[in-house]
């Protein structure tokens, strides 16, 4: 997985021709991160060996049984925990040994909590000895009611919950279908990306109550061509797809993004997904909010290098040029670039408003997005602006074959 994000970087940079840098999407939210960061605490699944420095060729010095253990710090200041194929290297605190480095699969790198609610199981459940799924015991629960005692959180947004049973003691549960929680849902029209449309989705979205726990429900569904759309393969080993399913307000900012692994039974890059998904939510969603698929595997690799910045507001604040685009229900999704032109560092609030060929109004979005803008002219893009920013945009309406979008800049602030 490194070597495949090391060769995305060189083609990124290869394609883009130009000497600024393009950072990630850095919309303005109030984001749910709580399983995005790396855990201050984690808890070890298995008997872990321990290593004075981050490499298993050399000999491990002793091994620590399952336990919660302190982090202080992980190999690379980066988020690849955050990707469920891969591993970590992770440097913890021991009693005896001072500070000793593991190695965790990013599916493993978690922690258990504790987690006290009923669960009404509405089809035939595997169980787990362990919250992974080489755990499998091929032991299945019947529709039933079942209570909780813990569950098993990950950066790499893999979840599982632990149950207790009469014949087989404490067991773990992975994406299990349940019934609706004990207090009115609130529902969402289907996420989707603007890379894959209806090839990869999660439907069927709620919002549900169990006990004093609030969680997102949902069915996750790949279809075996998402595989072979706008991407590069980059081999067998792919046992797991992922990614962040974001709702999005009406003001253009990510008012909640929960990151979802699912495992793959293929796993050959091939075939497709349909599973239910269970996820904890930390924040506070309405009706409102539209969902949306980001951060994908599969990877949508689609050399999506700065198209012609083509659209422009009538003032010359800002640069925007649209990539993909696709509708769900009453709204629409689009990957875009953004460039400012007003030179320093600020926050743009922006309204679109898309026409048909008859200046009929297909629908709206709008985007609030900080962006840089160098102030010498010399360091500026060849359009004139600053750094190009790569987002998503959301809207109402069905604009995928609009003929013309007007851009105003409502409000620019430090």
């Amino acid at each position: 997985m490194q070597k495949l994000g090391l060769l995305i970087l060189i083609l990124f940079v290869s394609f883009s021709n130009m000497a600024l840098a393009l950072p990630v999407q850095s919309q303005s939210s109030d984001v749910d991160v709580s399983q995005n960061e790396m855990l201050k605490t984690i808890s070890l699944l298995d008997t872990t060996p321990l290593y004075s420095t981050p490499d298993d060729t050399i000999e491990s010095l002793a091994s620590l049984s399952p336990q919660d253990v302190k982090v202080v710090q992980t190999q690379y200041d980066g988020n690849d925990y955050e990707q469920a194929e891969g591993y970590t290297w992770i440097q913890i605190h021991t009693t005896w040994l001072g500070k000793m480095w593991i190695k965790l699969d990013n599916t493993k790198l978690g922690v258990i909590k504790p987690l006290k609610v009923d669960l009404n199981l509405a089809a035939d459940t595997p169980l787990y000895d362990r919250p992974y799924h080489s755990a499998a015991n091929k032991a299945i629960l019947s529709p039933q009611t079942v209570h909780t005692k813990a569950e098993f959180l990950s950066p790499s947004g893999f979840y599982a919950i632990q149950i207790e049973t009469s014949w087989r003691g404490d067991q773990w549960l992975i994406n299990p279908e349940i019934s609706d929680g004990n207090s009115e849902t609130i529902s969402f029209p289907t996420a989707i990306s603007p890379d894959y449309g209806d090839l990869m989705t999660i439907n069927c979205i709620h919002i549900i109550k169990l006990g004093d726990r609030t969680f997102v429900q949902g069915q996750f569904t790949l279809k075996a061509d998402a595989w072979n759309v706008g991407r590069i393969h980059p081999g067998p080993r792919q046992h797991y797809v992922w990614g962040k399913l974001s709702f999005w307000n009406s003001t253009g900012d990510i008012a909640a993004k929960i990151p979802y692994t699912i495992f793959n039974q293929d796993g050959l890059g091939q075939g497709s997904v349909t599973t239910p998904l269970l996820l904890p939510l930390y924040n506070k969603l309405s009706s409102t909010e539209i969902p949306t698929l980001q951060q994908t595997f599969p990877y949508y690799f689609g050399l999506p290098v700065p198209p012609s910045l083509n659209l422009v507001d009538p003032e010359g604040k800002v640069l925007l040029g649209i990539l993909r685009m696709q509708k769900t229900g009453s709204y629409t999704v689009a990957n875009a670039w953004i460039s400012g032109k007003l030179s320093g560092s600020h926050d743009y609030n922006i309204n679109l408003t898309f026409f048909d060929n008859n200046e009929r109004i297909l629908g709206h979005s709008r985007i609030h997005q900080h962006m840089d803008v160098p102030v010498t002219l010399e360091q500026r893009s060849p359009e004139g602006g600053g750094v190009y920013y790569q987002l998503d945009i959301v809207g109402s309406g069905d604009w995928t074959d609009y003929s013309k979008v007007d851009i105003h800049v409502d409000t620019i602030t430090d």
